[in-house]
This record gives C-alpha cells, sequence and structure tokens, in this order.
C-alpha cells in the first residue's frame, strides 16, 4: 500500500511541474520588464554584493550602492514621480544632490545577519570596520 502512495505522489510531484514553452520562456536581462524597471536597472549597475551560505540558511548578505550622479537623478526622478514635485523642488532637491557630491562620497549598504550579535555597526567592539 505505501509504495502505491509512494508511487502517486511521485508521478503527481512529476506531472505538476509545468513546461515552459518559448513563447512564455522570461526575457533576457538586458531588456525591461514591468518588475524590472530602468530605474532598478541603474541600481543594480552601480550596485555590489555578495551572499554566504551556511547549509541551506543564509550566513550573510551583504549589498552596496555607490551614491554617484547617476544614481541620484534616478532617485530624485523617482521621487518626483512619487511625491509629485513641481519642477522648483525637483531643481531644489538636484541642487542638494550636487553640493553634497561635490565634497563627499556616499555608498548606500545594506547587509543581513541572522545572529544578532553581529548586528551592531554602530557598536565600537563591532566586528565590522566601516571607512
Amino acid at each position: 500500500m505505501k509504495y502505491i502512495v509512494l508511487t502517486v505522489l511521485a508521478l503527481c510531484t512529476a506531472c505538476s511541474t509545468p513546461q515552459m514553452d518559448q513563447a512564455k520562456a522570461p526575457p533576457a536581462s538586458n531588456t525591461q520588464t514591468p518588475t524590472s524597471p530602468p530605474y532598478i536597472e541603474r541600481i543594480e549597475r552601480f550596485s555590489a554584493g555578495d551572499v554566504e551560505y551556511a547549509g541551506l540558511y543564509n550566513n550573510f548578505e551583504y549589498k552596496a550602492t555607490l551614491l554617484n550622479s547617476f544614481i541620484r537623478n534616478a532617485v530624485i526622478a523617482k521621487q518626483h514621480d512619487y511625491f509629485q514635485w513641481n519642477d522648483a523642488q525637483t531643481n531644489e532637491a538636484r541642487a542638494k544632490s550636487d553640493q553634497e557630491m561635490s565634497s563627499q562620497t556616499r555608498v548606500f549598504l545594506a547587509f543581513f545577519t541572522p545572529n544578532n550579535k553581529n548586528d551592531n555597526l554602530t557598536d565600537d567592539k563591532s566586528i565590522w570596520r566601516i571607512y
């Protein structure tokens, strides 16, 4: 009896995965899709990161994005659309961004670790060093 159940489960599992034909295949990474707008592509272009696994679970994950003029202009354009800024507000934000870029470099860093003891970027005794 248990062999029949196992055989039926194996057949159902094998049959439940649909075949993907060429018409429904996901687009190549260099084409635009609704879930990957130009804004996200711009962010990905200037981002780097890595994931470390311990078995099936991720042990550590990070992603850093250089906030250069290309990224800042994309962010300002996104804010213009989202907050419905007028041209004066957009120009003010762009001027402020240009002034900040003339004196400093910024990087946006996002990271995840499942160990709470390692989630301490601001602690003086942290294992992380930020330069």
